[in-house]
């Protein structure tokens, strides 16, 4: 699946990462919108936490089941 990441200091982009492992407690849901927010832009532009790569970002989402359209 695609994640949208923080490649680098100042850098973002899309990566492929692999599927999450979902457990009996676990839901797994089908994206439809995912706002990166200003905790990310600190991270990304700022130095936040410092130095990172492949860092996915966006933890602001929507979503619905995996066969909703």
């Amino acid at each position: 699946m695609k994640g949208f990441a923080m490649l680098g200091p100042n850098k973002t982009g899309f990566i492929e990462k692999e599927d999450p492992k979902v457990g009996s407690r676990d839901a797994l849901v089908r994206l439809l919108a995912v706002a990166p927010c200003t905790s990310d832009i600190h991270t990304v532009f700022e130095d936040a936490l410092g130095p990172r790569e492949n860092m996915i970002l966006g933890h602001e989402a929507c979503g619905g089941d995996r066969g909703s359209r």
